[in-house]
């Protein structure tokens, strides 16, 4: 919350430019969003690439929010280790996050956005392995200098540009996929369609988490079942879903890359009229 809070501050300074007029009534304002949100999404049907890339993200992001949402649990319930610890893992990941994000951005500046969600796709891959194997082989993970215990620094330093990447990736590719006159729409509703997988990734997790707990109790008993092996087989879940989500975009065909449509905008203002 305090670093949060910290990187808000500049935006204290910042002047908005504010519309002159009378502010319409509240009902007619939500009324006109939900007009509008229904409008947006049937162009977004008839434009096939970013109705591919829309659902594939949908799948993406999924995974995305709901191993943030439950990372302190992984850290805690699933590896068995300090909750103090899970405190320092979250900032490790956060401030990873902050430092290798922008390469990241770089990726998808140079060779653009598809390429960008396959490097996360990597780095979420290889972090959601680590985190299985140390669930099933590791835990109890005692904080010291052994291998479990680096490998679960990794982890951290690896989930931080994973987490960031997907938001510039998901940006990269909307600038490379909508119509120019309808950027504004179109980053709305992908935004839109990651807030509605946030709601629904968690009931995913919880099903796949009783499901497994149900069918352990009765094959194992209870002396045999270990319940943070749970987390285990939810992140397998997880990780399939993000899978088939990158498997869908990897059928999305973009436009170009930021930097080639750049490059052509400045060879067009510099050619002599």
């Amino acid at each position: 919350m305090a670093l949060f809070a910290a990187c808000a501050i500049p935006f204290i300074f910042v002047n908005e430019r504010q519309k002159k007029g009378i502010r319409p009534p509240v009902g007619q304002i939500i009324k006109q969003s939900f007009r509008q949100v229904g409008q947006t999404f049937r162009d977004i049907r008839q434009h096939k690439e970013m109705f591919k890339f829309i659902l594939g993200y949908f799948l993406v992001v999924d995974v995305a929010n709901i191993i943030v949402a439950k990372m302190f649990l992984i850290v805690r319930d699933g590896l068995l280790m300090e909750s103090s610890f899970s405190y320092i893992f979250i900032i490790i990941a956060t401030v990873s996050a902050v430092i290798f994000t922008y390469f990241v951005g770089m990726l998808a500046t140079k060779y653009g956005g598809k390429i960008a969600f396959f490097v996360v796709g990597g780095l979420w891959g290889i972090a959601i392995i680590i985190g299985i194997f140390l669930i099933f082989y590791a835990a109890p993970i005692e904080v010291g200098f052994n291998f479990s215990f680096i490998m679960v620094l990794v982890m951290g330093v690896i989930a931080g540009p994973a987490l960031g990447g997907t938001w510039v990736a998901q940006r990269a590719m909307v600038t490379e996929l909508a119509p120019k006159e309808k950027f504004g729409e179109y980053f709305g509703f992908s935004k839109l369609s990651g807030k509605v997988s946030a709601s629904l990734g968690p009931l995913l997790w919880t099903a796949t988490f009783f499901l497994f707990t149900w069918i352990a109790e009765r094959i194992f008993g209870s002396d045999g079942f270990y319940p943070h092996k749970a987390y285990a087989y939810a992140m397998l879940v997880a990780g399939i879903i993000m899978g088939i989500g990158l498997i869908i975009i990897n059928f999305v065909k973009p436009k170009g890359t930021l930097i080639k449509e750049g490059e052509a905008l400045q060879e067009v203002e510099e050619t002599p009229q």
